[in-house]
């Protein structure tokens, strides 16, 4: 249930509520379960999400600082550090409720919070946690930017992708999605520039190499076919001499397509 409240308030932040989600939302509205002071949290915090990152910690860190955050987090028990951020907040005039609703928000303020204490440590497995959570809230903030209007915003939404240390499965189809479907060609060439990370897995080589098919833009035709010189593969060569075969492929870059394909050494 958190999930789909979750779900709806980023929905509604971004002005993306479907039909259903807004009857949903009009409910949870009704019942009580999500009141305005935490959409104001939420909208708080959503606002300052690309505000926070991770930072090193600075050598010159006094002696007195880690004393104090050893005597905040040491001890038996460090998991209690959601409580204590919990706390602070609560302090500041938030309300737990609204904290819960924008759990993976907070997570990421967290990371501005403590981050000087997981890199500065020899644990590191709070770290990893941390990182893991980014990374599942940029994936989230990708998918739903790129059900944007606008193509300033699904720009935006793939060059979330860029930041995370690794692309899942769900993330690289979205992808792949944006490349052979996106209306605007702009998308398309940004979509294809994050894929390009991937080109060493089997898969992302073979779905690159059918993209070809679904392509119309000679631009976005050509910036394949610098890939496909790239993967130095036989089925890459064939799609481009499918495509110099293609009655619908201008003549004017068939020359520079040709190119490409005595590039590939097969």
């Amino acid at each position: 249930m958190e999930d789909r409240i979750e779900e709806l308030m980023i929905n509604y932040l971004n002005g993306t509520l479907s039909s259903e989600d807004k009857a949903d939302w009009q409910e949870l509205m009704a019942s009580g379960a999500v009141s305005q002071e935490e959409i104001e949290e939420y909208r708080l915090l959503f606002n300052n999400l690309d505000k926070v990152g991770a930072k090193e910690p600075s050598a010159e860190m006094s002696d007195n600082f880690y004393a104090m955050l050893n005597e905040k987090i040491g001890g038996t028990n460090r998991y209690t550090i959601l409580d204590q951020i919990a706390g602070f907040f609560a302090q500041k005039g938030f309300s737990r409720g609204g904290l819960q609703a924008a759990y993976s928000l907070i997570v990421l303020v967290i990371g501005l919070g403590v981050g000087y204490v997981l890199i500065g440590r020899s644990d590191q497995t709070e770290l990893s946690s941390l990182t893991d959570e980014v990374q599942e809230m940029k994936a989230m903030m990708m998918l739903t930017m790129l059900e944007k209007e606008s193509p300033s915003e699904r720009i935006k939404a793939v060059g979330l992708s860029k930041e995370m240390a690794a692309a899942d499965d769900m993330v690289v189809q979205a992808l792949f999605t944006t490349l052979n479907n996106d209306t605007n060609n702009n998308v398309r060439l940004e979509a294809l520039d994050a894929l390009v990370r991937y080109t060493s897995e089997p898969k992302v080589r073979a779905q690159l190499i059918e993209s070809l098919q679904y392509q119309e833009s000679p631009l976005v035709q050509l910036a394949l076919a610098d890939i496909m010189v790239l993967l130095q593969d036989a089925e890459a060569k064939r799609a481009l001499e499918n495509l110099m075969q293609d009655d619908g492929t201008p003549d004017d870059i068939k020359p520079l397509i040709q190119e490409r394909i005595k590039a590939i050494n097969i």
